[in-house]
């Protein structure tokens, strides 16, 4: 495990509240997902089953290694990423531009600067 990782991280419990909460985090671009659930390995590792905007179907996993896509082949190696953010902008060209709208929503709900 990481020495700097949190605690929680170390466990099967708090890698599942995690990722339950990086998802919901980012569902405006993810068409669905499910709830995550401990990959009964170890180290510890949380995965949830998600669909990605291009109707693609992957499963999401988080260790205290960082989030990954689970490989297709058993026993491929898979590509980590520091945040759920980074991986989806690199798994789904439709992520980045709802992650902009998104922004771009909130940024125009603001209320004018007062001068």
């Amino acid at each position: 495990m990481d020495c700097g990782a949190p605690a929680a991280l170390a466990t099967d419990d708090g890698l599942c509240a995690e990722l339950g909460r990086e998802l919901k985090n980012h569902a405006y671009g993810l068409r669905s997902f499910g709830a995550p659930t401990a990959a009964g390995r170890r180290p510890p590792r949380a995965r949830a089953a998600v669909e990605l905007l291009e109707d693609t179907a992957a499963t999401v996993e988080l260790g205290a290694d960082g989030y990954a896509l689970a490989p297709a082949e058993p026993g491929a190696p898979a590509r980590r990423f520091e945040t759920l953010t980074a991986l989806l902008q690199d798994a789904s060209p439709a992520f980045g531009r709802a992650m902009h709208a998104a922004l771009l929503k909130r940024l125009c709900a603001l209320p004018p600067a007062s001068q």
